[in-house]
């Protein structure tokens, strides 16, 4: 079965994650190529109901059995007994690695594997996490984890990054592509307004929920400084600002701050987590999706699924253009750009995007519902010179 690919990964299907989603949408450019494709992910919900291989559309997902927790790496050679059945099996040209199953130590010893067996080797990068919490010997284990997976990723065959940051920090000796977040098709219905006022939404987990303590820089998305936007407009005007993925009080126990605030606020409403579908609902039924970021290693490296998202079920974005956002999007055609998070000057560009008439919002709306950035096909001839030179690149 030479013309598989088997893309290995620690990601969720049954949760429909965003990991997941963005390596089904390389998948469906793998398929374009004209390469099979087979999942080995990680989800051990399924796993618990004895649910080893499943099936999503064509392709065919394992999951193994292996909890990712410090109790459990003594099994990594276990976990690479699984994995080298599996490859056995589908006898695949090509592995690739998202992430991580386990310590890196796993990766080095799949790439060994793969040196030995004339199969290429590509990794498939979407962060540079920063190590900024937990005790002294978690932070020098998970420095030395990450010093070895980027030595791994910089000689693998092949390097699909979501950013040119990315490239220019792992510098791969093999091929390597930039790639974002991409997707097949999506049913962008016109469904009726949420409001007739404005409406703007947020949805995903913008800190640890763990009790971690880690600096308010080094929050994924700045969720807090959307919130205090906010509630110093709604004395001004009328709108909605609906909070997806995390609830009142799980924000307000890392910003205690802001819980009087969010208590009386008439604007501001946390929904909690929903499922995949329902907030893709929920992002066609809103005028806006919110995500302001920090400019740090994590924000420049990475590339959010939820701007993927939107924009691709036909709703513009606000947005600090942090990384490689601006080489999709396009100010005031499909997104609106703030020109930074500092409260004095968003307050007066989101005053201004609050006086929009409805008018122009729809004009945005259409944009993205006519030409998406992040169609996969868009990607396909990058993708087909990316293969070439990994095949051609010296075992």
């Amino acid at each position: 079965m030479k013309n598989y690919i088997l893309y290995i990964g620690d990601f969720k299907s049954s949760r429909k994650d965003a990991e997941f989603q963005l390596v089904l949408g390389n998948a469906y450019l793998f398929q374009e190529q004209g390469y099979s494709v087979a999942f080995v992910g990680n989800d051990q919900a399924l796993v618990s109901k004895n649910e080893i291989k499943t099936k999503y559309e064509d392709f065919i997902i394992h999951n193994l059995d292996y909890k990712k927790n410090g109790a459990d790496i003594k099994n990594i050679f276990k976990l690479h007994k699984q994995l080298v059945a599996l490859i056995r099996i589908y006898d695949p040209s090509i592995i690739c690695c998202y992430g991580s199953l386990s310590l890196s130590v796993h990766l080095f010893l799949l790439k060994c594997y793969c040196k030995r067996h004339n199969i290429k080797f590509v990794v498939n990068c979407v962060d540079l996490p920063l190590i900024n919490n937990g005790s002294i010997i978690s932070k020098i284990v998970r420095k030395c984890d990450r010093f070895l997976r980027q030595f791994i990723y910089k000689n693998s065959d092949g390097l699909i990054a979501v950013s040119k940051y990315i490239c220019r920090k792992i510098n791969v000796r093999g091929a390597e592509v930039v790639i974002p977040p991409v997707r097949k098709n999506y049913k962008q219905d016109y469904i009726t307004k949420k409001s007739d006022l404005p409406s703007f939404m947020y949805a995903g987990v913008p800190f640890p929920l763990d009790g971690r303590k880690i600096s308010n820089g080094c929050y994924k998305d700045r969720l807090d400084k959307v919130v205090e936007i906010f509630s110093r407009l709604e004395s001004k005007y009328d709108f909605i600002f609906d909070v997806y993925g995390i609830s009142l009080d799980e924000y307000t126990k890392v910003i205690p701050q802001h819980k009087n605030i969010l208590e009386k606020s008439r604007c501001i409403h946390f929904h909690g987590k929903i499922s995949k579908e329902m907030c893709d609902e929920m992002i066609v039924k809103h005028d806006f999706m919110v995500l302001l970021r920090d400019e740090n290693r994590t924000s420049l490296a990475g590339f959010s699924t939820k701007v993927v998202d939107s924009i691709s079920l036909g709703t513009p974005v606000i947005l600090n253009p942090i990384g490689d956002v601006a080489e999709y999007l396009k100010d005031k055609y499909n997104s609106i750009f703030v020109s930074n998070i500092s409260l004095d000057t968003s307050l007066l560009e989101f005053e201004s995007i609050l006086s929009m008439k409805q008018s122009d919002i729809a004009l945005l709306k259409n944009n993205c519902k006519k030409e998406n950035p992040f169609y996969y096909r868009n990607f396909s001839k990058k993708t087909e010179l990316f293969f070439r030179e990994v095949l051609e690149k010296k075992v």
